[in-house]
């Protein structure tokens, strides 16, 4: 792998709803949310996954770095 490599395109995971609580809005209780996108970054970056998730509660969209 080519350390100076751009970030790889998103992937759009098939929709799987998980047990994760809801960092949308402080207000929102929910505790299902799925995942729409992850995005790994580059090694230069410091490597890792974003990871995008939409509540199934209030609809919100709220990220999560790994």
């Amino acid at each position: 792998m080519n350390m100076n490599q751009p970030n790889s395109p998103p992937i759009a995971p098939p929709k799987k709803i998980e047990w994760i609580s809801c960092r949308a809005s402080e207000a929102c209780e929910g505790k299902q949310a799925y995942c729409t996108l992850i995005f790994r970054k580059g090694l230069l970056q410091g490597g890792g996954t974003t990871r995008r998730y939409r509540c199934t509660t209030c609809n919100g969209v709220f990220t999560i770095t790994v």
